[in-house]
């Protein structure tokens, strides 16, 4: 652990208790904003996110620009918080790391089992809707992409402004 003014870093398994209130944290949330590097302009992206631990998962099709983005260089920041009304109530969860297509199967079936335990009505959906053979065309036409993070950065503006809990994922820590 290294502490910085208002930021303190762990290496992951370092500190379970600051990953327990990282991971309670993401778990009241369904939607993560996905940013992506692209050749001529970022983008940003509402996705709704499934995670096991820090592997988090997604769903979307293939010619979208964020998705074109991940293609061709996985870097990806991600923001995941409420709408706060006053800067003192602000808490949120920021990630950098990489997404990947996943295009292993059991890391496909993976997938699907940690976002249908999420959204439950999911399986309904799928399997049982009337409509499912409509709606089974079109998921065919979606992938499911992995992100792994380098880093997750907590913040809380309570107890006090600015600070930060780190993790990172790959047994260094930076200096910013």
């Amino acid at each position: 652990m290294i502490k910085i003014d208002k930021t303190t870093k762990y290496i992951y398994g370092e500190c379970r208790e600051i990953e327990e209130k990282i991971l309670n944290y993401i778990q009241s949330y369904n939607c993560m904003s996905l940013a992506t590097g692209g050749e001529i302009h970022s983008q940003a992206a509402t996705v709704f996110f499934a995670n096991k631990e820090f592997t988090f998962y997604f769903l979307s099709t293939p010619d979208t620009r964020h998705t074109k983005n991940i293609a061709r260089d996985g870097r990806v920041a991600v923001t995941i918080n409420g709408d706060y009304y006053h800067w003192k109530e602000i808490k949120g969860v920021q990630i950098e790391g990489k997404a990947h297509l996943i295009t292993d199967a059991k890391e496909n079936k993976d997938a699907l089992t940690v976002y249908l335990k999420k959204f439950p009505y999911l399986f309904d959906l799928l399997f049982k809707d009337k409509r499912s053979e409509v709606i089974v065309k079109d998921i065919k036409e979606i992938n499911w992409y992995s992100l792994n993070p380098l880093k997750v950065r907590y913040i809380s503006n309570d107890p006090e402004f600015g600070r930060r809990e780190e993790i990172y994922f790959e047994g260094k820590i930076d200096k910013f």
